[in-house]
């Protein structure tokens, strides 16, 4: 994951939280933010390729998983 991407996963996240906090649990909250501060973590230090790999499969994961959530909410509320 280079530096771009993960800047954008990052504020990609924290928008998704800030925005759908009232939709999701307790646990997605946790999550995301767990997410979101290893993200953070990660700009002092270097990555290998597959821990680069793997964050980036759980960050979209997660915004996929938020974005389900909402969907299917919206859906049910209509």
């Amino acid at each position: 994951m280079n530096a771009q991407s993960r800047e954008n996963h990052i504020a990609t996240l924290k928008k998704l939280r800030d925005e759908y906090r009232s939709q999701l649990d307790d646990g997605g909250l946790s999550d995301l933010d767990l997410l979101i501060a290893e993200l953070e973590e990660v700009r002092e230090k270097g990555l290998t390729v597959a821990e680069g790999a793997r964050m980036a499969s759980r960050a979209l994961e997660a915004i996929a998983s938020v974005l389900t959530l909402v969907t299917n909410v919206c859906d049910w509320l209509k």
